[in-house]
């Protein structure tokens, strides 16, 4: 519960942050998107709280507030996050809203459709080099469902995670 209202608390910042006209476009673009992990973050906290809390380590009563404290604070930072893009519009700088990813629909998990401020367009995600991307296959992909497109960080099929491994590992040395 604590890491989701810390969390909350982080994006109530960045959506007041959001609302400066004098901010310049590259800095509200980091800020929109730190409130959108922020929310993510709470998001996961809160999924954990109510897995965990659980547990009969705690009696019934603890255990109800906590799982409620954090899905709370989750349902607030969300908020928050778009709060912050409503603010960066209001402010005249839309453009940074349209290029910031929905974090939830990443996840496959955004209610909003047509409706969410946020982009869902994979093409919005810079290209990751494949350099940049973690030595781990992507969930969603081997599934058909990543919506990260080339902005994904995680490697798209077996090809895509050997020449990962090959880039990170350097050329192999024959003795």
């Amino acid at each position: 519960a604590q890491l989701a209202e810390g969390s909350a608390q982080l994006v109530a910042t960045a959506a007041s942050f959001c609302a400066n006209p004098q901010a310049d476009v590259g800095v509200l673009a980091a800020v929109l998107d730190a409130a959108q992990q922020g929310a993510q973050r709470a998001s996961w906290a809160a999924v954990a709280a109510v897995a965990y809390w659980d547990s009969d380590d705690f009696d019934k009563e603890s255990s109800q507030k906590m799982r409620r404290a954090a899905v709370q604070a989750a349902e607030v930072a969300e908020q928050y996050a778009r709060d912050c893009a409503a603010a960066v519009k209001m402010v005249g700088k839309g453009k940074v809203v349209q290029r910031a990813f929905c974090k939830f629909y990443a996840e496959n998990r955004c209610l909003k459709g047509s409706s969410c401020e946020f982009s869902h367009d994979a093409n919005a995600l810079p290209n990751l080099p494949l350099a940049s991307k973690t030595e781990l296959e992507c969930a969603f992909f081997s599934k058909g469902q990543c919506t990260r497109g080339a902005g994904c960080p995680f490697a798209h099929g077996d090809e895509e995670l050997d020449e990962i491994m090959r880039l990170k590992t350097g050329p192999a040395v024959s003795s």
